[in-house]
This record gives structure tokens, C-alpha cells and sequence, in this order.
């Protein structure tokens, strides 16, 4: 057993609310993660559920094809073209090298059908506009997962931050008569 010459029960009741507080700030940057986690990649490999593929695809990717197909053919916005014919156009464009004149012909009406109404500037897809022909050739390229900095972005990050900011500033002044 470890002894310490200091236990929580003998601290003042002000320091222990700080590191007590700091602790369930802490827990809930860990659930507000643990959320994120899910609501953001539960649907990668297109079951319910995460799982591991789930993450594998998110952040390492399917390198054996685009981004766009990973996300069409069995992945998350399969669902967002029922039929299997307009996913087959897709893919198949996409094999053949995009080019732009099948997709004024084919594939710029199919995106517009099943697509534009999350991925246009106002949509909740507003990030990955596929509205012309030079954004979705940005989907065209090898699937290799999503970037480090990209992770940087979720909530948890910041609570976790704060908790620790917390406990700093609230040691500092339990030490005082404040």
C-alpha cells in the first residue's frame, strides 16, 4: 500500500470539491466522447452498431477504392441510393475514370435525385458539396480515412480541457482565503 502524506478525506472540503468537480467534468468529456464516437461512425460499414470495422474504415479507409464508392457501396450512404442500378451507374463511372462527360450525362441527375438535398452549401453535408462536376471529383480519390486534424474537432477535447484548466485554477485558490 502506498503511503501518502496525503488522503481526500484530510484535505480541506474546498480542495476536495475542486478535484471532485474536475473528476465529473472529466467523466463527462469521456461520455460526450464516447457519444461523438458513435453517432459519428456507427454507420461506416453500413450495419447498426459500432463495431471495429466501423472504425477501421473511418479512420485508416478502404484503400482499395475512392471515397466515393467506400461510402456507396456498403458503407454509410448506401442507404441513400436504394437501387442497386443507380449505386452500379455510380461504381461504374467511377472504374472508368470519371469523366466529366458521363457525369452531365448519367451521374450529375443520380446525385441530384438521391444526394444534393444533404450535400449542397445549405445541407447538413454542407462540408462535401457534390453539386458540380470539380466537387465530386474531390470524392474520386483513394479512400484513406479521415486525417488526423479532423479528429481534433469533437467537443470532448474541449470539456477535457476545461476540467483540467479547472483543477488548476481551483487548486490554486483553494489554497487561499477565497
Amino acid at each position: 500500500m502506498l503511503n501518502s502524506p496525503y488522503k481526500l478525506s484530510e484535505l480541506s472540503l474546498s480542495l476536495r470539491a475542486v478535484i471532485s468537480l474536475a473528476l465529473l467534468v472529466l467523466a463527462a468529456g469521456y461520455g460526450v466522447a464516447m457519444a461523438n464516437l458513435y453517432f459519428t461512425y456507427h454507420m461506416q460499414d453500413g450495419e447498426p452498431g459500432l463495431t471495429p470495422a466501423d472504425l477501421r474504415r473511418a479512420f485508416y479507409g478502404q484503400r482499395t477504392v475512392t471515397l466515393l464508392a467506400a461510402k456507396i457501396d456498403g458503407g454509410s450512404m448506401a442507404q441513400f441510393l436504394p437501387e442497386p442500378l443507380d449505386r452500379a451507374k455510380i461504381l461504374n463511372w467511377l472504374q472508368e475514370g470519371a469523366s466529366r462527360e458521363t457525369f452531365e450525362k448519367e451521374i450529375s441527375q443520380l446525385l441530384t435525385d438521391n444526394c444534393w438535398r444533404c450535400h449542397n452549401p445549405g445541407g447538413f453535408m454542407y462540408a462535401r458539396p457534390l453539386q458540380t462536376y470539380e466537387q465530386v471529383l474531390e470524392v474520386t480519390k483513394v479512400d484513406r480515412g479521415e486525417p488526423v486534424p479532423v479528429w481534433a474537432r469533437v467537443a470532448h477535447t474541449h470539456l477535457q480541457s476545461i476540467a483540467l484548466i479547472f483543477l488548476v485554477v481551483g487548486v490554486v485558490f483553494a489554497g487561499t482565503s477565497y
